[in-house]
């Protein structure tokens, strides 16, 4: 859940520049507000931190115009800790796509290089699960879902008031393929990183 949560009534559907020919409409998220904001000059991207409850951020990176690959290159843990030194608290006026991304893993590999084998062959006995010796286990699949959208809060601590400079803030538009991480502060890990190239397929 988002800290401070998008607001329903302000996602519109906006431009997403898949590629130089392919232009979808999406539900884009908005927010005018005081971000965690980074331009690395370095690698040509654009870098968002928000925060969710507790100790998880997600880092949206959105790559200048033909920068993609020099970004993933480097795409290093050293790469998000000197962004994460860098960032700055900014007023900017956010736009980020809703989306929900899937990837679905067979293990079954990955399990028999760790010597989990005989869960495979007919030495198997599943019969404490099942009830039946006569079963062994074909496939191992792990499906791993992201669902970006509003919510961020419970109703009661969804109210925030921000105080906003007068001049006119930073438009920050993640509307061409970007990137994001999950990242825990409290044991310094990457929970997800995915690549989002067009938000309007499953």
């Amino acid at each position: 859940m988002w800290e401070k949560p998008f607001l329903p009534e302000d996602t519109k559907e906006r431009d997403f520049f898949v590629d130089e020919e392919t232009i979808v409409k999406v539900p884009m998220m908005h927010r005018m507000g005081r971000f965690d904001l980074h331009f690395d000059t370095e690698l040509s991207c654009t870098v968002v931190r928000l925060y969710y409850n507790g100790s998880a951020t997600a880092f949206f990176i959105l790559p200048n115009k033909g920068k993609m690959k020099q970004v993933e290159d480097a795409l290093w843990k050293e790469t998000v800790s000197r962004w994460s030194n860098a960032l700055h608290l900014s007023s900017a006026d956010l736009y980020i796509p809703k989306f929900s991304i899937s990837a679905t893993y067979d293990l079954k590999d990955h399990l028999t290089k760790m010597g989990i084998t005989d869960v495979f062959t007919k030495q198997a006995d599943l019969s404490g699960i099942t009830g039946d010796p006569e079963l062994q286990v074909s496939r191992v699949v792990h499906k791993a879902v992201l669902n970006i959208d509003e919510r961020g809060t419970e109703a009661s601590a969804a109210t925030a008031i921000e105080i906003m400079p007068m001049s006119l803030p930073l438009k920050i538009e993640f509307n061409s393929p970007f990137l994001m991480i999950i990242f825990d502060r409290t044991t310094n890990i990457s929970l997800f990183v995915g690549k989002i190239n067009n938000p309007a397929e499953p």
